[in-house]
């Protein structure tokens, strides 16, 4: 029986909701985990984003997400992206995101390599090509507990160390070096 292949993009469906792991790609920027723009002006955390369900299990999403620059421009683009990441520690931390209490306060308190290995709940977008790129998939929203598409589920497990432990931010006792950045088991 003959199958039609006209309207196939490879693409994952647009408001799919689904767990994504966090891979934070080195770079050579702030603490060796900050990757530098093609200029050199600003730097920024390069993700790779692993679906760890649905039957796109294993397939990666990429976000380069600019935390530190000067221009106007790149300014807009990390008060966004603050926005996203204290989403990403909220979903993954089973946080409410009005609460500002010191505990939660504490919890949110992070270093930019904590955000390696993060597991969080996301809904998958498109976004159309540009430039004689073709359309591609993008972490649309992160979803949170106090949001209708969280659905009543429960705190996500995010993964431990090799000792068992779960994983935490760095302590804030004196400065060491930074520990290397594990592989995660779905690379």
């Amino acid at each position: 029986m003959p199958t039609d292949f006209s309207d196939y993009t490879g693409l994952i469906p647009a408001g799919t909701i689904a767990l994504l792991q966090t891979q934070v790609r080195p770079g050579d920027g702030v603490d060796g985990i900050l990757k530098r723009t093609r200029n050199g002006d600003a730097q920024g955390l390069d993700f790779v984003l692993a679906l760890l369900d649905t039957p796109h299990a294993k397939s990666k999403l990429f976000w380069f997400a600019l935390v530190e620059g000067e221009t106007d421009g790149q300014k807009s683009v990390i008060e966004r992206n603050f926005g996203m990441l204290k989403k990403i520690i909220d979903s993954a931390k089973f946080l409410d995101p009005n609460d500002r209490s010191p505990e939660a306060r504490a919890k949110r308190t992070v270093n930019w390599r904590d955000f390696n290995n993060v597991i969080f709940l996301g809904e998958i977008g498109i976004e159309e090509g540009k430039d004689g790129f073709p359309d591609k998939n993008i972490l649309a929203k992160v979803i949170t507990r106090d949001m209708p598409q969280w659905n009543g589920r429960p705190p996500i497990e995010q993964i431990t160390d090799a000792t068992g432990a779960p994983q935490t931010p760095a302590s804030s006792a004196a400065p060491q070096a930074p520990a290397p950045i594990p592989k995660p088991p779905w690379a």
